[in-house]
């Protein structure tokens, strides 16, 4: 199972995730200070794995090293914080000679960092052992949630805000505090997954379970104004009766992969003036820049057909070079007819899935007469603005533009919504009111740290960049 937020922090033993106890005392490593083992038992079965990634942490204390640690002493601006971790993850890398494991990834993206002055433990060692004025000391992590640190003369500093004040990319209104009390519920319930009987829905390799909500409604109904408990809130504690008394870490996690159709949905609904779209016989949906979630996930498509029962059928396109290594070479192509549930198969509903391993502006030419355009194209957390595949999209974006394809972006977090905003209106398309930039409604509400940034969330399509149908 993936590492628990609290071991991850040190708040329980990094091999078995035990947590303390008025038995269980936990033990920092003596290498690293990062993980904590319950016992003995635990330190020894986990060493084998944990000895490399172990010294190259600690060799951030001993000289060269050192002075490479000692310009990020009291820097806490978002870049900054960011392009610290990255640089020690990629100096780890080095050391240990293997790409990181999701483990070690999240020991250095959930580091405990003070809330007020980002210092961590390691650079507090590091500065009281250059500047002997400097008192030695540890963070104090909230005696709440026990995800979030300071430093003992600085939580007062911190405190309101950390338990009062909206948190960056939380949702309605929530202060860190209590979102992450969320992370710590959502792993618990992650593991309560793991230790059941295989469940269909359960996807064990990605950790989701892709719920598909039955049709409740005979007509379409606006999403619109509408939360995510408004709208299934009760049909879940139907479907799932041990949900009930805890629907909301229920709701979280079947979000998270369920916000891909209502996504698709709500653009649908923010792009036409009419709906005309909701009674069609074959609605299309190409998925561009698609990755190895919508592949896995693409079943959760059907909750289309089951919140607009007129559409006959739904033709999902997933296509994206980063499916090349994911398509098996019977995959490619297609159409492929999907089974759907009893009731899509009585009214005559199909779902067809299509999949290509290219560029999606590449696609008419492989296509040729095939293609034809979709009535949404939609870009699932593009990464659109991001250094490495900006020049890529700029031709995808063009294209869409040029040929007045209905298009929206979205992103996991809302500076990465501006920055794509700003790259579709460099390519001359004309943003429709309403689909961003701006908080995705229809989001997951499944929320994750951000790497290095002790206060900052994220969360898949949590943000519209924005919607088009054409140039200025």
């Amino acid at each position: 199972m993936p590492l628990p937020c609290i071991a991850a922090v040190g708040g329980a033993c990094y091999h078995c995730y035990s947590q303390p106890t008025e038995l269980i005392k936990l033990q920092k490593c003596s290498g690293c200070h990062l993980v904590a083992y319950c016992n003995s038992v635990c330190q020894h079965a986990n060493w084998p794995t944990h000895k490399r990634f172990c010294r190259a942490i600690a060799a951030f204390e001993t000289y060269p090293f050192i002075h490479s640690l000692v310009p990020w002493v009291g820097v806490s601006t978002p870049d900054a914080l960011v392009t610290q971790t990255k640089e020690r993850a990629g100096y780890c890398m080095l050391q240990v000679g293997r790409d990181l494991t999701s483990n070690e990834m999240e020991l250095l993206k959930l580091e405990p960092r003070c809330l007020y002055c980002a210092r961590t433990d390691q650079l507090i060692r590091i500065e009281a052992s250059l500047d002997l004025s400097i008192v030695l000391h540890s963070l104090v992590p909230c005696s709440t949630c026990r995800l979030s640190f300071a430093c003992e003369t600085h939580w007062e500093l911190v405190h309101a805000e950390h338990t009062e004040m909206m948190c960056e990319g939380g949702y309605d209104g929530l202060p860190q505090c209590v979102l992450n009390q969320e992370l710590l519920e959502d792993d618990e319930w992650n593991a309560k997954m793991l230790r059941l009987e295989p469940l269909p829905q359960y996807c064990a390799p990605l950790h989701t379970y892709r719920w598909i909500p039955a049709r409740v409604t005979a007509a379409w109904k606006s999403l619109k104004d509408v939360t995510w408990a408004g709208k299934f809130q009760s049909q879940l504690e139907s479907d799932f009766p041990t949900a009930r008394g805890s629907s909301s870490v229920w709701l979280r996690r079947m979000s998270d992969i369920l916000c891909m159709p209502m996504t698709v949905l709500y653009a649908l609904e923010c792009l036409n003036d009419d709906l005309a779209w909701k009674r069609k016989d074959v609605l299309t949906i190409h998925v561009i820049g698609a990755q190895m979630k919508e592949l896995w996930n693409a079943i959760c498509f059907e909750n289309i057909l089951h919140q607009l029962p007129a559409v006959k059928i739904v033709e999902v396109v997933l296509c994206g070079v980063l499916l090349e290594s994911e398509l098996g070479d019977d995959m490619r192509g297609g159409p492929y007819e999907i089974n759907c549930c009893p009731d899509c198969m009585r009214r005559g509903q199909m779902r067809l899935n299509k999949y290509y391993d290219m560029h999606y502006q590449n696609l008419p030419q492989q296509l040729g007469a095939r293609y034809n355009p979709p009535d949404l194209a939609i870009a699932f957390n593009s990464g659109a603005s991001e250094p490495m595949y900006v020049e890529a999209w700029k031709l995808t974006i063009a294209f869409l533009v040029a040929r007045g394809i209905p298009s929206v972006f979205t992103t996991y977090t809302h500076d990465e919504a501006i920055a794509d905003s700003r790259l579709l209106l460099e390519a001359g398309a004309r943003l429709v009111p309403g689909p961003g930039p701006s908080r995705n409604s229809w989001g997951s509400l499944l929320g994750k740290r951000d790497i290095g940034l002790p206060r900052r969330f994220y969360s898949d399509n949590m943000c519209l960049a924005g919607g088009f149908k054409g140039g200025a």
